[in-house]
């Protein structure tokens, strides 16, 4: 039975799963979360933190090898794979399956290295987007499952606002705020000086950085900057009227990205003006394309893309919320753990 096999997610955080779900890492409160919360409800037994302790019932092992972020690469890479080496030689039967969400293997980055030396231990990846999931076929040949991120907000109807300057929300990772830098000029071309108030919500250092390093911001746009949380977030887009989020549809490192942040703004009831990255392109009806025009429109008539929010919240998201995704990783993580 899978409920008697254990399961161990290593991820740099410990303490009580109520912790993870506080966690400022988005892969962490999407998806460890999440999948160890199944595992509980579905009386598994479950544990996680930055080691797998070996030294307990040495058979039926399934190792979730969890996101390490880039701050933890020098302390944490070689102890992880040297402790999931030892897991595959002393315990009978373990399996070691990777939550694979950013595309390391296909650019060069600081965790490129430890991928490359994760990837013969491994027995099956779970990957964020089917998009992932075709980027992978060069270097791993077994079984990858697609399980996406979960949406962490509440379904909100799209809201009619009159504000004498529209507003727009951008949210995400620091990382990607260097894609917005490179979209602003075009962004201006297209608005042809329009007024528009647009609110960029970071963490702070990339904040900063972003602030230091922005050429010239197009006549027409004002810029408001704020830390990130997922209040503020949720605040924020209540008083905004659509959300951009461009990006590189054609940089390697966004060609398998997870489509949680397009899901998250139509969830907050907000129209979207994105790049057609290709994990987006399933969700094609419901966001406006920045790279095929029409930003003009938008930003003069938001309410008229209302029915693009309202259908995307009837059919589709309710499939991300908590509920649904526990069940596909208690799916996931059961049929590895029988195999």
């Amino acid at each position: 039975m899978t409920k008697d096999l254990r399961l161990h997610w290593l991820t740099p955080f410990s303490g009580k799963l109520s912790d993870l779900e506080s966690v400022n890492l988005a892969s962490v409160r999407l998806r460890a979360a999440v999948a160890l919360r199944a595992a509980e409800r579905a009386n598994w037994h479950y544990s996680f933190g930055p080691q797998v302790n070996l030294n307990r019932r040495a058979a039926d092992l399934c190792v979730v090898v969890g996101k390490l972020g880039s701050n933890d690469v020098v302390r944490l890479a070689s102890v992880w794979l040297e402790n999931l080496t030892q897991a595959k030689k002393r315990v009978a039967g373990c399996r070691i399956v990777v939550d694979y969400t950013d595309h390391h293997l296909g650019a060069e980055t600081e965790l490129s290295d430890f991928y490359r030396a994760l990837l013969p231990l491994a027995d099956a990846l779970i990957v964020s987007s089917s998009a992932l999931e075709l980027q992978l076929q060069p270097y791993f040949s077994g079984p990858v499952f697609v399980v996406p991120d979960t949406l962490e907000v509440s379904i909100t109807p799209p809201v009619r606002h009159q504000h004498a300057l529209p507003r727009a929300l951008w949210f995400g990772h620091g990382t990607n705020l260097v894609y917005l830098a490179q979209a602003l000029a075009p962004i201006g071309r297209q608005l042809q000086g329009a007024p528009l108030e647009l609110r960029v919500l970071s963490n702070r250092p990339a904040l900063e950085q972003f602030k230091r390093t922005l050429a010239a911001i197009p006549e027409g746009i004002a810029l408001k900057a704020g830390d990130w949380s997922l209040a503020a977030m949720q605040a924020h887009a209540a008083e905004c009227d659509f959300c951009l989020l461009p990006s590189d549809p054609h940089d390697a490192r966004k060609m398998g990205v997870s489509s949680n942040r397009l899901l998250t703004a139509l969830a907050m009831g907000l129209p979207v003006a994105a790049s057609p990255l290709q994990s987006y392109k399933e969700f094609s009806g419901f966001f406006l394309d920045l790279e095929a025009g029409g930003l003009l429109e938008l930003v003069s008539a938001p309410d008229r893309f209302h029915d693009r929010v309202m259908r995307a919240q009837l059919t589709v998201l309710n499939d991300y919320l908590a509920p649904s995704m526990q069940m596909r990783w208690r799916d996931c993580l059961g049929s590895l753990m029988k195999t």
